[in-house]
């Protein structure tokens, strides 16, 4: 049902563009109020900066409050993103009678995941193919699949569309009893990431099942039987609370890419070899994960 107009509501919403002097007179009067935002997150500036420019952001998503004062809520990130990129941006400019009323109640309802949104498309498993996408598009911008690099849900979305027929294959094949070795979403990346799909699924499929597509059973120097075995140790390690044989997702995910790669070649492994981690989880060697996962 449409709401009409009255005196009260007259000027609170307004459809409008946001210039970069006018983004800039919102972050002073905001300064000279003494009104503290959020830290400002680089990664998110530059995402919305690259979206002006770009000329692709929806104006129609998403509000910028400021109350009567001229300071603005909520819309941090979008003006420093419009200063910093020099380039306008239309949105829904909201007045707000209470500032601090609306700073803490904006943002308050259940934000749509990426999970969501593909799953309103009409996708299934949109959990593990949300994340196995994020992984897929950070491998293919950075060369390494847990870059900090964000992936939004619209990066998603579209990531989906245009994979849509790869995307289908590997999730009708992908077993269902995948999540006993590893999250599901790691051996979809490496599906998604593989130059062959068809030999990769045959992978996947081994180290899943334990044994071949044609039912004969792995050799124990095949990549892909030692790659399981290694997976289910750390797998009991991480049900147990046995961390020191626990492995992280980017050791999970390095191993599977490397091991693939030996497979690919024939080679005769012994051993899965586990890359240290640094203090924050990441892998020492990043030039050697980068090649691998470049490789895939």
């Amino acid at each position: 049902m449409a709401v009409k107009n009255n005196e009260n509501f007259d000027n609170i919403a307004l459809f409008t563009r946001i210039t970069p002097g006018q983004a800039q007179e919102f972050l002073q009067n905001s300064e000279k109020a003494g009104f503290r935002n959020r830290k400002i997150n680089d990664h998110t500036v530059e995402r919305y900066a690259k979206a002006f420019k770009e000329d692709k952001w929806d104006p129609y998503a998403s509000t910028v409050h400021i109350d009567d004062e001229g300071v603005f809520i909520n819309g941090y990130h979008r003006m420093w993103a419009c200063v910093m990129s020099d380039t306008g941006f239309n949105t829904i400019l909201v007045t707000s009678p209470n500032r601090r009323q609306t700073f803490v109640n904006v943002d308050t309802g259940r934000p749509r995941t990426a999970s969501d949104i593909i799953g309103i498309s009409g996708w299934t498993n949109t959990h593990n193919l949300a994340a196995a996408v994020r992984l897929r598009v950070r491998h293919r911008e950075t060369g390494y699949p847990y870059h900090n690099m964000p992936v939004s849900n619209d990066d998603v979305l579209t990531f989906c569309e245009e994979n849509e027929r790869e995307l289908r294959e590997i999730q009708k094949v992908l077993p269902s009893t995948a999540f006993k070795i590893t999250a599901p979403s790691k051996l979809m990346f490496i599906m998604l990431a593989a130059r062959n799909l068809s030999k990769c699924k045959t992978f996947v499929w081994e180290v899943v099942n334990g044994y071949g597509v044609n039912g004969d059973g792995l050799a124990k120097s095949s990549p892909s039987f030692q790659l399981r075995e290694k997976l289910l140790a750390a797998r009991l390690a991480k049900k147990f609370n046995r961390k020191q044989d626990a492995l992280s997702s980017a050791q999970e995910t390095y191993i599977l890419a490397s091991t693939y790669q030996k497979w690919l070649k024939g080679e005769k492994v012994s051993r899965i070899q586990i890359p240290r981690l640094t203090s924050n989880g990441k892998t020492r060697s990043l030039s050697e994960a980068y090649k691998i996962h470049k490789a895939l």
